[in-house]
């Protein structure tokens, strides 16, 4: 069984939720250079437009301390649809992320591990509702 990790985030900003940090490894790692290889040489604009819009969400989110926006800046449409076929477990568990009781999830670096974001007062029911539909992440090692 694969171990998953907690984060609990601790910004320098006025937080009254900080919320947490999951990450759940996904087997069969993926070579960063098939990850890179997966993306298109040009992208169309309106993609290009919703990456940016929606990565200025997320750190406006994370500026304000304001984990509904960070869930919304999580949307990507650059990265991960051109990546799927490398990883569709862990794309399956972003998609399913807010169905579970999560803020939003993404892909962490060229996968295929998932970064699922949620609130601190929802994180067990997140933890037990993840690792009920994911078979991969199943303990739990907390950092501080």
């Amino acid at each position: 069984m694969e171990e998953f990790w907690c984060q609990n985030l601790e910004p320098p900003w006025k937080c009254t939720d900080p919320g947490p940090l999951l990450a759940f490894p996904v087997p069969n790692r993926v070579p960063v250079n098939n990850a890179r290889a997966a993306l298109p040489a040009e992208v169309p604009m309106g993609d290009a437009v919703f990456n940016t819009a929606h990565g200025a969400l997320l750190v406006l989110g994370l500026a304000s301390g304001d984990l509904e926006l960070v869930g919304r800046g999580l949307d990507d449409r650059l990265h991960q649809p051109h990546r799927e076929h490398l990883y569709p477990r862990s794309m399956e568990l972003v998609r399913r992320a807010p169905s579970l009781g999560a803020l939003g999830a993404t892909i962490s670096g060229a996968g295929p591990t998932v970064l699922v974001w949620c609130h601190y007062d929802a994180t067990a029911a997140v933890v037990i509702s993840t690792s009920t539909h994911s078979p991969s992440a199943q303990r739990t090692r907390t950092q501080s």
